[in-house]
């Protein structure tokens, strides 16, 4: 027969993990769906990037602007090389989900606007994944239509890639879109400017967390250096687990 001192050896671990498994459920570590953060829009985020030809540029986010009564997240790029008086404008979503609404080229005056927003990652994002996107773009600023656009997106790699910034887990996305790009010369979905040969658009690199690493324009250009905050790993049930066995 056990005795009560045996019986409450044999249950401490199990106490122990029903304790470790409520705290992390408090904290957020814990849960049955963890969404993926592909594009951190906090305000004064900054990404540097230099290509293999010796171009560089800064995205910054900088603020809002409010499109079609969405509050949207402005990137500015900054001491470009291709770019610079480009932004952008990004939203994303609860489960990772990032929109592109349009973009605006100051030196020339003109931009396009995105009427639905183009859902540019569509997480959970894996190998192979494709996703049809239709929208039309209106020249900016007044809005006058310019063309309608059917996008098909595919995830075309999936790994871990070596930037100057580091190493880092990535998906590659590529797009064909149906009609010439805007703005009278080669340019990707979000303005900025791309080599002439793309029969499609750029590759561009995503990692959880942490944003582009790694993108294919008018050269490939890979990230030096951030200010966002690294990604948090997700706590599996095993590793919980594990320490208490």
């Amino acid at each position: 027969m056990l005795k009560a001192r045996d019986l409450a050896t044999r249950a401490l671990p199990a106490i122990l993990f029903s304790v470790c498994l409520a705290v992390l459920c408090t904290m957020g570590l814990v849960s049955g769906a963890i969404a993926q953060n592909y594009l951190p829009l906090t305000i004064g985020n900054i990404w540097h990037y230099e290509s293999l030809a010796g171009y560089s540029e800064d995205r910054v986010v900088t603020g809002t602007n409010t499109i079609r009564g969405t509050t949207t997240y402005v990137i500015d790029y900054q001491n470009s090389t291709s770019n610079t008086g480009l932004e952008n404008y990004w939203t994303t979503g609860s489960e990772g989900d990032v929109l592109l609404w349009g973009w605006w080229l100051e030196f020339d005056g003109f931009g396009i606007l995105w009427d639905p927003a183009i859902l540019y990652l569509d997480a959970p994002l894996f190998l192979g994944k494709t996703w049809n996107v239709t929208t039309t773009g209106y020249e900016l600023p007044d809005t006058t239509f310019f063309a309608s656009f059917d996008i098909t997106f595919q995830v075309v790699g999936e790994g871990m890639i070596s930037v100057p910034a580091g190493d880092f887990f990535s998906f590659a996305i590529t797009y064909t879109v149906s009609a010439a790009a805007p703005g009278g010369d080669a340019r990707a979905l979000y303005g900025a400017r791309i080599a002439a040969a793309f029969s499609g658009g750029p590759t561009d690199w995503y990692s959880d967390g942490i944003g582009q690493v790694q993108y294919d324009t008018d050269d490939l250009y890979q990230l030096v250096s951030f200010n966002v905050p690294t990604a948090t790993q997700p706590t599996t049930w095993g590793g919980i687990k594990g320490l208490y066995r």
